[in-house]
């Protein structure tokens, strides 16, 4: 009787498992061009380490894709802020990149986009609530991201990577936006008149800058500060005030105030003593809003004892 041949195991390609995908994820590849049928490593890119290792090891991980996947996303989303902010420097715009391409960002994704859904995870990562955890999700977006690099090429993957990260990035836009005055005078003064405000600051006295901004060859406004940072910011909400287009918020994040009679808002602004004179050089340092909202509390106080 002759000897059955022993077959030999199949490689990992051919031992992928079927992946249920999110109508989301379909409509995403589908925005992108992208057919699922032709991302090869599709399975391997939702497949955890816990899933491969209760199937024995006969089937990759998601990890190595997971790898290259890291580092796309991360060149993608630098062309990608290397464009939108032409006059930001090296450090600003890694700073964004950090904010934006993080575990927690990348969760946010992933989730979005129904990936928690189509996961393949071990018994026990799926009953302590892998699904939920910020790493394993944002694990699976890399390796995804790395699995259509492979089989459809950067352009194809940048287009899935924007339309997946299209509400981090608006969430990210606005939020700057309403914090950051110089943005929102540079954004407008651009639209409007189509240049670009820039700013001349210079030690005004001991302890203080002036900054001016400049619109092409007309000033649209100054403002103090103890650093030169600061003084920009109070010259940006000038030049928003002057042309009409300041929001509550701007004199706040500016950090603006005025001076009972309309004076304007010097830093170095000393607490008055009892009789209401300026206290000398050497007295306590605080804003005029900070001195009257601490005469305000003592009111309340003193009314409460009696």
């Amino acid at each position: 009787m002759a000897k059955e041949e022993k077959k030999e195991s199949p490689p990992f390609e051919e031992k992928q498992v079927k992946v249920e995908l999110s109508r989301e994820l379909r409509n995403l590849f589908t925005m992108s061009a992208i057919h699922p049928e032709g991302i090869r490593q599709l399975s391997e890119a939702l497949t955890h380490s816990s899933y491969a290792n209760e199937m024995g090891g006969e089937i990759p991980n998601n990890e190595r894709l997971e790898l290259l996947g890291d580092s796309v996303i991360e060149l993608i989303v630098r062309e990608y802020l290397f464009r939108r902010f032409p006059l930001h420097a090296e450090g600003k715009i890694t700073q964004i990149k950090v904010n934006m391409v993080n575990t927690y960002a990348l969760a946010r994704v992933a989730k979005h986009i129904g990936l928690n859904d189509a996961l393949l995870l071990g018994r026990g990562e799926k009953t302590s609530g892998g699904k939920r955890k910020p790493s394993i999700l944002a694990q699976a977006f890399e390796a995804l991201s790395g699995a259509i690099y492979l089989s459809c090429g950067l352009e194809k993957t940048t287009r899935f990577v924007l339309a997946a990260m299209d509400e981090e990035i608006t969430r990210w836009a606005r939020q700057k936006e309403s914090l950051d005055v110089k943005g929102r005078l540079q954004k407008h003064i651009q639209k409007e008149h189509n240049v670009i405000p820039h700013y001349v600051t210079r030690d005004y006295d001991e302890g203080l800058f002036i900054s001016i901004v400049y619109g092409g060859d007309e000033v649209l406004g100054s403002g103090m500060g103890r650093t030169k940072k600061e003084a920009e910011k109070r010259g940006a909400y000038e030049a928003l005030k002057r042309l009409g287009v300041t929001k509550r918020r701007d004199k706040r994040r500016a950090g603006n105030g005025e001076r009972k009679g309309g004076a304007p808002y010097d830093p170095r602004y000393r607490k008055p003593d009892e009789q209401g004179k300026p206290a000398p050089d050497g007295g306590e340092e605080v804003s005029p809003r900070k001195d009257a909202q601490t005469k305000k509390r003592r009111t309340k106080w003193s009314r409460k004892k009696k």
